[in-house]
């Protein structure tokens, strides 16, 4: 057995050795916390799994690297929290309200007529009814 050290986590924390009875032929690191990042399937479309495959191809014609799906979900996912107010404003609703201003512009041109309309005028009005 190596006496050689394990690392177990991202490379980016900080690593803690474990001696004794939790170190067994050598020194184990535990990284940030004892958990360990577990994969979690997600589904997706037909179109968004095609469309990973080819990015995978492109990827490796581009720079000649070979990357999984995985590493490409994690890449996209990781750019794309880091500007994460555009990708919560993609799921907002279309329409936006008129400013305060532009709603006082729209009305400044109604104008009182005299004459009660109910929704029968209107009706008859919009559709000759």
């Amino acid at each position: 057995m190596s006496n050689a050290p394990v690392a177990v986590g991202r490379s980016s924390e900080r690593l803690t050795p474990v001696t004794g009875d939790h170190a067994i032929g050598g020194t184990v690191y535990l990284v940030g916390s004892t958990t360990i990042d577990m994969a979690t399937s997600v589904k997706v479309t037909d179109l968004t799994k095609d469309r990973l495959e080819k990015l995978q191809a492109e990827i490796r014609l581009e720079t000649g690297r070979k990357v999984t799906q995985q590493e490409l979900l994690e890449r996209i996912v990781t750019d794309t929290y880091e500007s994460r107010a555009e990708v919560i404003d993609s799921f907002r609703d279309e329409f936006e309200p008129l400013s305060d201003e532009e709603a006082e512009r729209w009305l400044s041109g109604t104008v009182a007529s005299g004459v009660e309309t109910d929704e029968d005028d209107i009706d008859d009005i919009l559709y000759g009814e």
